[in-house]
């Protein structure tokens, strides 16, 4: 009996055993299960498009974001390179030049300083308000935002296109760091880091530094030299102090110095075969290939900016008063030199240019956020913005002596504006919420150009070593004009959101804003012709009004297979009305004082149509895939631009024509996948690709509606293959090992993968095309070290 209880106690125990053995496992698997599904989840993402913390997928309005470990991982280190990341926009460099940013066709292609952005670049909340100043570099971010269509509410600045606002990485009392080094292809050197922590027990603080530099990838036969070279060098350092436990203060300062080599173009010429004026035809003929050998002079530009940001923050009882005062000033100087090929069939032009400028702006905001936990919530605000900048250019001609010629230009210009906005979000039900804002901006600005010209072929200097100062001319000026202008505008712009949450994983919203672009000047004063002299007009800058943007917008943000697919779409329609175009005006037959340049004009109406799908999926924890497709249909209407050609100013017409610069189809992808080990690391690999349908690079070539008139002013000028880029595929990829502990990151990247081979910008004739092209394929191996 007792040896049967034993085996029947050994049996039960045996079976409590399997019992419980089984439900471990199946708990074990059940947690395992749940743990992989977290995983899969996509993070929400918080941002403050609006001015308040919110998760991207609660805020009605079209954004990307780029995590500042996607910035640091992939590899970005300029500005523009967030184009890679971000759906539908584009910020296409020629050379080093500052970006042409461009979003649903809304952009602009004005080098000159007196131009207003239609795009907002922001640092930090900042407005930067030269486009000179738009192309910097990227380090130790939290993350960059992108916002698609008007912001004239909330911004610092009204803007018919969009924002793209860069956020530092704040310090954190808990200490963090990372270092980035790499080694590539043409010299390539770059390193990059941030270290931040506790400074005792109420601050913290950080400084984070950059530095990327190369020789260049093709070879300068005119001074032997590879080009084009490049240097950049940047530091930010910042303290957050908690001086109450409701009031905090954030201060911060940068410096950066840009160093690029010189211009860098392929001149491709207007005689048959890409041959010049005088009979020599470079080797790449009519068909440049980045890489390829060119012909440019010496040159040095350099650039350095400096400038400091204070944000004070109060916790009212709920509400939020935040308080952001920045002062940024830039200095550079720049000078440049023909370079000519070897074989003279003729005496070529002989040139030299240099030019010196100086900006400064200063800005102040202040606002107060309501609390959230209310059916009502507001923000109110002040904003001050004040900018200035003067520039002193200078050019001449040595040889041939019948060209001999100097010229010179001093211009400064003065901008002042200020801005009252608000905003305000009812919830009326648990499913419908309603939101308002409206911003009344007043601007002013001034400006004064003086220009003075030698006569051509009669010129000659006592001291060429020191050229550009007059006291080095022998000859006396024949043109010597001071002209000034001022102007101001005032404008009420707004937007009104109703938003309908349709369940805890969709909402839709519809979306009206009004955009505004402040009026400006011409860069330069026109010079008249005898009939207009006969006529008494006196010399004058021209004035650009302002230009609107009515924009509709509907939109759908929704969440799929629990939590692992993102899907967003909008449709919009754009009303654009006096649209500010910068119109080429082409010299052909190269003559030295041309009667125009290129310069804005309110000459056009437009219509844009358009649809955006995106997509975010995590179909399991070690893959992520994006994608985005746009689709833009963008036309200007009552177009009539003044072109001038060769001595002939005529009004043209060319309504019908695309928006340049507007690709019609635009589609990204990019994956990213992690193979984790059980002995070593994770192995990661990822790519991100764009395609880009046919663009036009000039608004004024010949189009839909060109006529008789049109064709014999235009001749061959505009209609040339290099004002326009086919459709093409730019890829980047990337392998990487992670260590098991996550600290260190061994890489290898490929950017433009495929090598492909593309214009970023051509100019008219003068009587070359110069034409810029895309960077080459370049490959650099690093480390990533996190502590």
């Amino acid at each position: 009996m007792p040896f049967k209880s034993n085996v029947l106690y050994a049996a039960l125990l045996a079976t409590a055993s399997i019992s419980l053995s089984s439900q471990a496992q199946e708990s074990k698997k059940t947690n395992e299960e749940a743990q992989s599904q977290d995983a899969k989840r996509l993070k929400a993402v918080v941002v403050t498009a609006q001015k308040r913390e919110q998760s991207v997928q609660s805020v009605p309005l079209a954004i990307a974001v780029i995590g500042g470990d996607q910035v640091l991982e992939r590899g970005l280190s300029s500005s523009n390179d967030v184009q890679r990341l971000a759906p539908g926009l584009s910020g296409q460099q020629s050379g080093f030049s500052r970006p042409r940013w461009f979003i649903r066709g809304i952009g602009s292609n004005d080098p000159n300083l007196t131009t207003e952005s239609p795009l907002g670049v922001y640092n930090d909340e900042v407005f930067t308000a030269l486009t000179s100043l738009q192309s910097f570099p990227i380090f130790d971010l939290e993350r960059v935002e992108v916002l698609r269509g008007p912001q004239g509410t909330l911004w610092g600045k009204n803007t018919t296109a969009g924002a793209v606002n860069y956020i530092s990485r704040r310090p954190d009392f808990a200490t963090s760091g990372y270092v980035r080094a790499s080694l590539g292809d043409w010299g390539a050197k770059a390193i990059q880091g941030g270290l931040g922590g506790a400074i005792n027990e109420h601050t913290a603080g950080r400084i984070a530094f950059y530095h990327n530099s190369y020789d260049g990838y093709a070879r300068n036969l005119a001074t032997g030299n590879d080009g084009p070279s490049f240097e950049e060098n940047a530091l930010r350092v910042q303290w957050l102090t908690n001086v109450t436990d409701t009031f905090n203060a954030l201060v911060k300062v940068h410096l950066h110095k840009r160093e690029p080599g010189g211009g860098y173009s392929y001149q491709v010429h207007s005689e048959p075969g890409g041959a010049d004026r005088f009979g020599f035809t470079p080797a790449y003929g009519t068909n440049p290939k980045a890489g390829d050998d060119y012909y440019a002079g010496e040159s040095e530009d350099i650039t350095n900016t400096e400038g400091a940001l204070v944000k004070l923050n109060w916790a009212l009882g709920g509400a939020t008063l935040t308080s952001i005062s920045s002062y940024d000033e830039s200095e550079g100087h720049s000078k440049s030199f023909s370079g000519h090929p070897p074989t003279y069939t003729g005496t070529r032009d002989t040139t030299s240019g240099r030019g010196e400028d100086y900006s400064r702006q200063a800005s102040q905001e202040v606002r107060l956020v309501s609390p959230q936990d209310g059916p009502l919530t507001w923000i109110g605000g002040l904003h001050f913005f004040r900018y200035s900048f003067v520039q002193d250019s200078a050019s001449a001609t040595f040889a041939p002596s019948t060209r001999s010629n100097y010229s010179r230009t001093w211009r400064g210009q003065d901008a002042e504006s200020y801005a009252v906005f608000g905003s305000v979000k009812y919830e009326f039900t648990d499913s419908f919420r309603l939101n308002a804002g409206l911003r009344w901006t007043d601007e002013d600005k001034d400006i004064t150009i003086h220009t003075v010209r030698t006569p051509t072929g009669a010129t000659t200097f006592n001291n060429v070593s020191s050229w550009w100062n007059t006291a080095a001319l022998n000859t006396a000026f024949n043109y010597d004009e001071a002209v000034s202008a001022a102007d101001s505008w005032n404008e009420v712009t707004g937007d009104i959101t109703p938003e309908w949450q349709i369940n805890r994983d969709a909402l839709a919203y519809f979306r009206y804003a009004r955009g505004y672009r402040s009026g400006g000047f011409g860069a330069s004063i026109p010079t008249l012709n005898s009939a207009q002299i006969a006529a008494g007009v006196v010399p004058y800058i021209p004035v650009v009004e302002p230009e609107y943007l009515d924009a509709y917008e509907l939109g759908l943000k929704s969440t799929w297979l629990d939590g692992t697919l993102n899907v967003n779409s909008a449709v919009f329609y754009y009303d654009h009305k006096d649209i500010q175009l910068n119109v080429q005006a082409p010299n052909p037959l190269n003559l030295i004082n041309p009667p125009s340049g290129s310069f804005s004009q309110n000459a056009s109406q437009g219509e844009i149509k358009g649809l955006e799908l995106e997509a975010h999926w995590v179909p399991t924890a070690n893959l992520q895939l994006r994608a985005a497709y746009s689709l833009v249909d963008a036309r200007y209407v009552d177009f009539y631009p003044l072109l001038s050609v060769s001595g002939v100013t005529q009004t043209v017409d060319r309504s019908g024509n695309r928006y340049f610069r507007t690709p019609k189809h635009q589609f990204s992808v990019d994956a990213q996948y992690r193979i984790p080990t059980d002995s070593a690391g994770t192995y990661i690999l990822s790519t991100d690709w764009v395609y880009r349908s046919h663009q036009y690079y000039d608004a004024a070539r010949q189009g839909a509606a060109q006529g008789e008139v049109a064709r014999a002013l235009d001749g061959n000028v505009y209609q040339r293959e290099w004002q326009e880029q086919g459709a093409y595929w730019i890829g980047n990829a990337r392998a990487a090992y992670l260590t098991r502990d996550e600290r260190i990151e061994y890489f290898i990247e490929v950017q433009n993968a495929a090598d492909e081979n593309y214009v970023v910008n051509a100019t008219a004739a003068s009587p070359s095309y110069p034409v810029s092209l895309g960077t080459p394929r370049f490959v650099q191996v690093g480390v990533i070290t996190r502590f």
